[in-house]
């Protein structure tokens, strides 16, 4: 009761505290919403600008995808493994692939000729490795061949400052590196000599000497001088006598006052001496030289001005050359007549003009008849065959050659050579034809060419029988010397008291070592192979070469006893060969020798369930013996076939003519 006991003065004044609190309330709420008014209308603008430049954003996207896709370059993006993340539409249409084929895979992926672009992988790799842009020139294979490329390759960097991508921009530069390579090529094959010099200045930049700058293989012809010894270094230095002739004066007027000088200039100085007819004229700080040496020229000049002062004499002397003229005509007939060559001309429509002896006898038609008909009237068979086209190119100004061609009337070959004519005004007049039998030549080159085989085969002969005879040698002196020797050892040590009895392990090893004497020796040359022929001694070879894990098998099917000696010997080192390649480099354990005899051949046959013998060392055939067999296959007519298969072994097959 006591709280609501107030004075009236009291309530008043409290009143008024609430009255100045409201509105000091409402002025603070009028100023925060004054203040949220401009922040809405602030946020308001920066989300339109924002749009705007999200739009405009968007457009410039476009923009560039648009002019990226629709860019004449090949533009293309890859990653750390060199595959396409990225290409524009001119890489799908000059390298023939579509952006679904590309992207995820390398260009090796896409292509055949991964190894022509061994140069651009390499660049690529070097950006990714350096993280520096560089360009180049590139070669690459596109879908049109292949084409020059001016290529900027730039890197694209990760948050973490790795290289994550390398973009690519190729221009097209193949009609001007091929314009480059016509202009290089007319300026190293042109008749004058080029050259281009800077001018060297002292401090008052006066010219006091030239450089050289640019030389062309004939300016080095010329002065007889490479491009090493002129380029970089100073005009008078190598060459002060340009000083004496006044050229240098020239040069640098040409310079200074921008003029072309050009004139005749005999220089005997330093190791030149020669007329040259000199062109000079200003190129930038510099000069462009250009010159050719007109000594004979000059001397054709003088030669012609003796010419004239013999003209009088030359026209009395005419007719006698006329004369000797007419006789050498004569003679030429005579020689035309009397060739052992077909000789016949043609005027410009193709109708015959000359007809010799020989054409005579070939086509069995008189001169007389012949002359002023068609060509293709006298010799209708030339319109279905390749000499048709030689006598169209003839007849259109062209010579031509066909070599060793059949005759259409007659056994044998002959050579066709096909000359045009042409009249003094250069205009064709018609064609000489020559018809030169060569089936004599022919016969005599394969006569000589059997000869040469014949003389290859015996010095081959001679060479294998050598080589038996010497293993030979070499086995009887295993067998005889050695081989006793270490059997007379072994005997010693058995005829020995029990005290002194070598080691189980000594006698083990002689006796190997007197087995392993006898093997060298049978390989070398077996005896029984002399003695009972080649069945007996394939199987003598089989047994001896069997293992515990290696079977051997002989197979001999309608096969005679015994063969000529040549036969035998060649069949045993063959088959023998075989074997070992078959022991060292098949991994066989079961290897089958089959021997047939038919047709007046031997037919030989090597099989084994190896792994098969290794395709590289087939083709190169180094060591597994093909070489040698080959050779005796050669020298005696022989075939072989090899058929290898991982799964059922090799299978080698031999033919030997009886």
């Amino acid at each position: 009761m006591k709280r609501n006991n107030l004075k009236p003065s009291a309530k008043a004044s409290s009143t008024e505290q609430n009255s100045e609190g409201a509105r000091a309330l409402d002025k603070q709420l009028s100023l925060k919403n004054h203040e949220l008014q401009e922040l809405n209308t602030r946020l308001k603008q920066e989300v339109i600008a924002r749009k705007q430049v999200e739009e405009a954003l968007q457009k410039n996207e476009t923009n560039y995808r648009n002019l990226i896709e629709n860019s004449s370059d090949i533009i293309a993006r890859f990653d750390k493994d060199l595959r396409y993340t990225f290409i524009n539409k001119t890489v799908e249409s000059t390298f023939g692939f579509s952006r679904e084929q590309a992207i995820g895979r390398t260009y090796g992926e896409l292509s055949d000729e991964d190894s022509l672009i061994g140069e651009s992988k390499m660049k690529l790799k070097e950006v990714f490795n350096t993280g520096v842009g560089r360009s180049c020139f590139i070669y690459l294979p596109t879908a049109e061949g292949l084409r020059c490329f001016y290529c900027t390759l730039q890197p694209e960097f990760n948050s973490a400052g790795e290289v994550e991508a390398v973009s690519s921009i190729g221009h097209d530069l193949t009609i001007l590196a091929l314009k480059e390579q016509m202009l290089n090529h007319v300026f190293d094959n042109t008749k004058l000599g080029i050259t281009a010099l800077i001018a060297v200045r002292d401090e008052q930049q006066r010219i006091v000497n030239f450089k050289w700058v640019l030389v062309n293989k004939r300016a080095e012809t010329i002065l007889a001088l490479n491009a090493s010894q002129l380029l970089n270094n100073e005009l008078l230095r190598i060459f002060p006598g340009v000083k004496i002739t006044g050229m240098f004066d020239l040069m640098v007027q040409a310079v200074e006052e921008n003029k072309t000088y050009s004139q005749s200039v005999y220089y005997n100085h330093e190791h030149l001496d020669a007329w040259y007819d000199l062109l000079i004229s200003k190129l930038d700080d510099g000069v462009m030289l250009s010159f050719i040496d007109i000594s004979e020229y000059r001397q054709l000049a003088l030669m012609l001005h003796k010419t004239n002062a013999d003209l009088q004499r030359e026209a009395l002397e005419r007719k006698e050359a006329q004369e000797q003229l007419s006789h050498e005509h004569e003679l030429l007939e005579r020689i035309i007549e009397n060739s052992i060559d077909c000789i016949c001309a043609l005027d410009a429509s193709g109708k015959i003009t000359a007809w010799n002896k020989k054409m005579e006898n070939y086509s069995g038609m008189q001169r007389t008849l012949a002359l002023g008909k068609p060509i293709y009237e006298v010799f209708p068979e030339a319109g279905n065959c390749k000499v048709d086209k030689f006598i169209q190119r003839l007849l259109n100004g062209k010579a031509g050659q066909l070599k060793t061609m059949p005759f259409k009337r007659q056994l044998g070959f002959y050579d066709l050579n096909l000359v045009p004519t042409f009249n003094s005004d250069k205009v064709q007049s018609g064609g000489i034809i020559f018809l030169h039998d060569v089936t004599e030549s022919i016969e005599l080159k394969e006569i000589t060419i059997k000869h040469r085989l014949a003389q290859q085969k015996q010095h081959l002969q001679v060479a294998l029988q050598t080589q038996e005879e010497e293993r030979k040698r070499i086995a009887e002196a295993l067998h005889n010397g050695l081989g006793q020797l270490l059997y007379g050892i072994k005997l010693h040590f058995e005829q020995l008291d029990s005290t002194n009895t070598p080691s189980t392990h000594v006698k083990a090893l002689l006796e190997e070592a007197i087995q392993e004497t006898r093997t060298i020796a049978f390989e070398l040359m077996p005896s029984i192979l002399q003695d009972f022929g080649l069945e007996v001694t394939l199987r003598e070879l089989c047994q001896k070469l069997s293992k515990a894990h290696v079977s051997i098998a002989l197979a001999v099917y309608d096969a005679s006893a015994r063969f000529d000696p040549e036969i035998e010997i060649a069949a045993y080192r063959m088959i023998q060969e075989l074997i070992n390649n078959s022991l060292k480099h098949s991994e066989a354990t079961h290897v089958r020798i089959e021997v047939c005899e038919a047709k007046s051949s031997l037919y030989l046959q090597v099989s084994d369930n190896g792994k098969g013998l290794d395709k590289t060392m087939l083709k190169k055939e180094k060591g597994i013996g093909l070489r040698s067999i080959k050779k005796r296959l050669k020298l005696m007519g022989g075939k072989l076939r090899i058929e290898v298969n991982t799964i059922q072994g090799t299978r080698i097959r031999l033919k030997l003519p009886l």
